[in-house]
């Protein structure tokens, strides 16, 4: 009875005992919300991570972002999944996350000297990759260094890649630097743009599959009040609690509407379909202010911007996800 089962299950398009998960590497910085999206993805049953990249050059320090990977995979007995330490690359005009915000950032997190279990370098990355029976799914959720430097080192990889998925950039709506820089004349560019947005371009040359999710959607889709409070009622896992602990962190950016589902967003949308639409863009190099400003034009590059997300769908699933 239970062959005859699995057999009618298998007569759908997808077998849903046997279904295969989807490979999946990750690009983090190791901020706060990374670390929410981080775990509703390691805890989503149809995601694989084989590879996780950290990207010392966002907004975590360079010698602590590797410590909250390791501790969010220690944390689920997660192990097993290697970690690769990117590359450090030098800003081109000081575009960097001033000293006090890292610090901020870091902090949020508890202090921990744990390593990565199995930390592997770029050669091994690259074969991890490529020994994929499917194509992968990259999520970049910091900046565009690492993946930029896999792809003109090693081009070949494209083939290996089936999308990527970016939450970066801000295409018609104002940019986000001013919340750490106050004073700044830059309101166009957008963080994890912002601090190399010279690798984003050459991502963009290689014509991949992308999906931005940008500001232009976020600012949409806020950690709310209500959200913390459901969340607050369902805190039973150490995942769960995690999380309510590090937004509840930020309450005060909460309540003022500041603190939005950024990266979350994105790793949500790398499960569940959302809304886009098909419009060229390039990032500007020059140095003024409007460096590292995203932007339409006909001469650029395609790519999938997200335009909407539906808000209760999105907190139903990080409760659904986080809580078990």
């Amino acid at each position: 009875m239970k062959k005859i089962i699995a057999l009618m299950l298998c007569i759908f398009p997808i077998c849903f005992a046997f279904a295969e998960k989807l490979p999946v590497i990750i690009d983090t910085d190791a901020s706060t919300d990374d670390a929410i999206a981080l775990l509703y993805l390691l805890k989503t049953p149809t995601v694989d991570i084989k590879a996780i990249v950290v990207d010392t050059n966002g907004a975590s320090a360079a010698n602590t972002a590797a410590n909250h990977v390791a501790y969010l995979l220690k944390m689920l007995n997660k192990t097993q999944i290697p970690v690769y330490v990117g590359i450090t690359k030098q800003p081109a005009f000081n575009n960097v996350y001033p000293p006090y915000a890292k610090k901020l950032i870091d902090d949020s997190f508890q202090v921990n000297n744990v390593k990565p279990a199995v930390q592997i370098n770029k050669q091994q990355l690259i074969d991890i990759i490529q020994q994929q029976k499917k194509e992968v799914t990259v999520l970049s959720l910091g900046s565009l260094t690492n993946i930029a430097n896999l792809l003109t080192t090693t081009p070949q990889l494209k083939k290996q890649i089936h999308s990527l998925i970016v939450m970066g950039g801000a295409v018609n709506v104002a940019g986000n630097i001013d919340a750490f820089i106050p004073k700044t004349e830059n309101h166009y560019a957008e963080w994890n743009i912002y601090v190399d947005p010279e690798s984003f371009q050459q991502v963009l040359t290689f014509n991949l599959p992308i999906t931005l999710v940008a500001l232009d959607v976020t600012n949409h889709v806020p950690v709310t009040e209500e959200f913390m409070q459901t969340l607050s009622q369902h805190l039973t896992t150490p995942s769960a609690q995690f999380v309510y602990t590090m937004l509840h962190e930020n309450d005060q950016y909460i309540k003022n509407g500041e603190y939005d589902f950024w990266d979350p967003l994105a790793a949500y949308v790398l499960v569940h379909p959302a809304k886009t639409k098909t419009i060229k863009i390039d990032v500007k190099l020059t140095h003024d202010d409007h460096y590292a400003q995203i932007y339409e034009t006909t001469a650029g590059y395609p790519i999938q911007l997200v335009t909407t997300v539906n808000q209760k769908a999105v907190e139903q699933a990080y409760i659904d996800v986080l809580t078990k």
